[in-house]
């Protein structure tokens, strides 16, 4: 089959319920290369906080950073509040991450249930063209009638199958990501909340260059 005709031929052999599996199938396929390409961007922008090695390097990168992305908006919330008492900087820092978690999350799970119920349309595309079939043999015995309804049966279920495969495969890799920034989150909330109060109001001492140091007359 010719790939120009191959979306014809699938909505005329795939019988009613082939054009809802079809959509179904891109709406998720939109979906997830958009939250790829979101997680791509901030991966992009955050992979500088992962390699800290300090707090006070940590620290340097947050003055730099426009918070624009979840996790140095976190970042430099927790920043802001960690001279904070603990029963008010806990409090504060919850409120930030349930504000920020929505954008991290979302539309994840709706990947994941698009993947889910495409086999299922499949399946239902089967019993759909397994009826047609037989109520067809009940008034004619034409092999072109049988032929007819069992082709919309087969073509909706490997469609549904092959359709769920990338959608479940962004769902599993996105809920990886999703762990991933997770960690990589509580990773620096630690070495900021950790750091004594003034770790950032002082840079530490540098050695005296050998050029500006004192000349000194000998004996």
């Amino acid at each position: 089959m010719a790939p120009s005709t191959l979306l014809p031929e699938l909505l005329l052999e795939g019988g009613p319920i082939m054009p809802l599996i079809l959509l179904t199938a891109l709406v998720g396929y939109v979906i997830a290369i958009e939250r790829l390409l979101a997680w791509a961007g901030w991966h992009f922008r955050n992979r500088r906080f992962f390699v800290a090695p300090d707090v006070s390097t940590l620290a340097a990168l947050l003055r730099e950073s426009p918070g624009d992305t979840p996790l140095s908006g976190l970042l430099l919330q927790a920043q802001a509040v960690r001279h904070l008492p603990p029963e008010r900087r806990e409090p504060a820092l919850q409120a930030a991450l349930l504000a920020r978690m929505p954008e991290v999350e979302a539309r994840i799970s709706t990947i994941g249930w698009l993947g889910t119920i495409l086999p299922l349309l499949g399946l239902l595309g089967t019993v759909s063209g397994m009826i047609t079939t037989f109520q067809d043999l009940a008034l004619t015995t034409s092999r072109q009638v049988l032929s007819q309804g069992l082709s919309e049966a087969l073509w909706t279920t490997e469609v549904g199958l092959l359709g769920a495969l990338p959608l479940l495969a962004a769902h599993h890799l996105l809920s990886r990501l999703k762990a991933r920034w997770i960690n990589h989150l509580e990773r620096a909330m630690a070495l900021l909340l950790a750091a004594p109060p003034d770790y950032a109001a002082s840079p530490p001492p540098s050695a005296p260059h050998p050029a500006s140091a004192p000349a000194t007359d000998e004996p």
